[in-house]
């Protein structure tokens, strides 16, 4: 259980606790996870739709 609480850092890979908002060891600030979920479904709306207009121009 311990280890699905640990994430790592976006900038060096530090392994992070949950719920950490900065990086303890290069200070990077962490996204928000919902943040990161919305710009992963925005970019798969986007692919969707250029592969639709590539297919029904």
């Amino acid at each position: 259980m311990e280890e699905d609480s640990r994430r790592g850092c976006v900038n060096c890979g530090a392994v992070l606790e949950a719920g950490a908002d900065t990086c303890p060891q290069c200070g990077q600030e962490q996204p928000v996870r919902w943040m990161v979920i919305l710009a992963y479904g925005l970019l798969a709306l986007f692919v969707l739709g250029v592969i639709y207009r590539l297919i029904w121009p």
